[in-house]
């Protein structure tokens, strides 16, 4: 199945859930791998490894057989992240994206799964960004063609216009 010419990449998810007979299945997969063209990513929940002390033993036991692990620590975004990320998804200035940056930081503890779930949540519910300095107090200012809701911030504050909870 895999070669040097069409090397072959497995990636499992939350390994720390993982049975007995799929941990079991690690070792010959990964101590032939470079025969194999194998890449292995596996990613695990670091806290919910004492649910599943298997999966640890299994990690120690491959590398005392030589197997090399790289171990990726992933952690919450950063304030400077999630502004980023409100920049390039928005094609806005970092001063206009940082009061939802800050919303998203707050919601989410910058989780980056709760990131993207919350993110998917205001596109799913109509939420509308409009980006510019207006008046809160004036909601004649930039329409939305569509959605329920009106999101409008500026350089200070954010509004909300509608029926918006977060």
């Amino acid at each position: 199945l895999a070669r040097p010419d069409h090397p072959l990449v497995l990636f499992l998810d939350d390994l720390q859930w993982a049975d007995a007979a799929t941990l079991d299945l690690l070792a010959p997969l990964l101590l032939n791998a470079q025969r194999r063209c194998l890449l292995l990513v596996g990613a695990y929940r670091e806290a919910d490894t004492q649910a599943s002390p298997r999966l640890l033993d299994t990690l120690r036991a491959l590398e005392v057989a030589g197997v090399t692990l790289t171990r990726v620590a992933l952690g919450s975004l950063q304030p400077q992240d999630l502004r980023a990320l409100v920049t390039d998804a928005l094609h806005v200035s970092a001063a206009e994206a940082e009061p939802l940056a800050q919303i998203i930081g707050r919601k989410t503890g910058g989780n980056p799964l709760f990131v993207t779930e919350f993110l998917k949540s205001l596109e799913r519910e109509g939420y509308q960004v409009v980006v510019g300095l207006v008046d809160p107090h004036d909601w004649g200012g930039p329409k939305v063609v569509s959605g329920r809701f009106k999101v409008k911030w500026d350089d200070a504050n954010l509004y909300l216009a509608g029926d918006v909870t977060f």
